[in-house]
């Protein structure tokens, strides 16, 4: 399964809106909000991000699948929220997204990060 930067975006963006500090939701509930995607994107994108350390969640183990499931997401981590915050801004994402896609094709949440902050940084005029 492929990484969908902006089922990335939209989860993060969305827990860091609407998670009450302490809460808990399920994939489940997340699916609520985020109805266009399904819930298996929604899952598999949440296990990514949890194990790229972006996402705090509670992991179970269940029999006949391969992988850890998500039982519960918790919050984001200190290093989801800096990435949150470069990627927030619409305009920047999307050149930043747009810049990849015809560059390199794709790239991993660390390089659309770094990205995201080499166009904020010109938009600002810093050098």
């Amino acid at each position: 399964m492929k990484l969908n930067y902006d089922c990335v975006r939209d989860i993060m963006l969305t827990i860091e809106n609407q998670l009450e500090f302490g809460d808990e939701w399920t994939i489940n509930k997340l699916h609520t909000l985020l109805s266009d995607y399904a819930e298996d994107e929604l899952h598999y994108t949440c296990l990514k991000l949890y194990e790229g350390g972006y996402l705090n969640a509670m992991l179970i183990s269940t029999l006949g699948f391969a992988s850890p499931m998500i039982a519960r997401v918790q919050d984001l981590t200190f290093k989801g929220h800096e990435f949150i915050e470069t990627i927030r801004p619409k305009p920047i994402y999307n050149k930043a997204k747009s810049k990849i896609a015809s560059t390199v094709g794709s790239a991993s949440l660390e390089i659309l990060s770094s990205v995201a902050s080499s166009i904020a940084t010109k938009m600002l005029g810093i050098n």
